[in-house]
């Protein structure tokens, strides 16, 4: 029990510290300047956020 424990803290703790490096790099790269921005962004309801689900083919086709 406490194995399976360890392992999703292990999990839950590396996946919020890929979210907040991800976070980070965005706001330094200037990509986005505000938390609702990303939020946005992520959700697709900015301009252009749409782009990062689209296939290779898709966006070809979008441009």
């Amino acid at each position: 029990m406490k194995k399976i424990a360890l392992v999703l803290l292990l999990v839950i703790g590396m996946t919020l510290s890929f979210l907040a490096i991800g976070l980070m790099i965005m706001f330094t790269t200037g990509a986005v300047k505000s938390i609702d921005e990303a939020k946005q962004l992520l959700s697709g309801q900015l301009p252009g956020g749409e782009s990062a689900y689209l296939k290779p083919d898709e966006v070809v086709q979008a441009q």
